[in-house]
Protein backbone atom coordinates (compact mmCIF):
# COMPACT_ATOMS: atom_id res chain seq x y z
CA UNK A 1 0.00 0.00 0.00
CA UNK A 2 1.33 2.94 -0.88
CA UNK A 3 -0.04 6.88 -1.09
CA UNK A 4 0.22 10.35 0.94
CA UNK A 5 1.05 10.35 4.10
CA UNK A 6 -1.29 10.34 7.07
CA UNK A 7 -1.72 10.80 10.61
CA UNK A 8 -3.02 11.40 13.72
CA UNK A 9 -2.24 12.71 17.34
CA UNK A 10 -4.54 11.99 20.30
CA UNK A 11 -5.39 14.06 23.32
CA UNK A 12 -3.07 11.18 25.24
CA UNK A 13 0.35 12.16 23.38
CA UNK A 14 0.08 8.88 21.16
CA UNK A 15 0.67 8.97 17.42
CA UNK A 16 -0.35 6.77 14.50
CA UNK A 17 0.38 7.83 10.87
CA UNK A 18 1.06 5.96 7.33
CA UNK A 19 4.20 6.53 5.12
CA UNK A 20 6.01 4.77 3.07
CA UNK A 21 3.27 2.19 3.31
CA UNK A 22 4.36 1.49 6.95
CA UNK A 23 2.37 1.91 9.70
CA UNK A 24 3.70 3.30 12.87
CA UNK A 25 2.32 4.05 16.01
CA UNK A 26 4.32 6.22 18.67
CA UNK A 27 3.37 7.03 22.67
CA UNK A 28 3.83 10.13 23.99
CA UNK A 29 7.55 10.01 24.29
CA UNK A 30 7.87 9.42 20.94
CA UNK A 31 8.88 5.95 21.29
CA UNK A 32 8.19 3.48 18.37
CA UNK A 33 5.40 0.70 19.35
CA UNK A 34 4.22 -0.78 16.38
CA UNK A 35 5.98 -0.57 13.04
CA UNK A 36 4.54 -2.58 10.06
CA UNK A 37 3.09 -2.56 6.36
CA UNK A 38 0.08 -0.54 6.14
CA UNK A 39 -3.30 -1.81 5.85
CA UNK A 40 -6.14 -0.32 3.55
CA UNK A 41 -8.13 -0.60 6.93
CA UNK A 42 -5.70 1.37 8.57
CA UNK A 43 -5.51 4.07 6.23
CA UNK A 44 -9.77 3.95 6.79
CA UNK A 45 -9.40 4.42 10.33
CA UNK A 46 -7.18 7.08 9.92
CA UNK A 47 -8.63 9.24 7.37
CA UNK A 48 -12.27 8.59 9.48
CA UNK A 49 -10.74 10.44 12.34
CA UNK A 50 -9.38 13.56 10.63
CA UNK A 51 -12.96 13.95 8.31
Amino acid sequence: MRGASVGVVHSNGLSERIDGGHYEMRDAMGRTIIRRKAKNSDRARLLRMIE
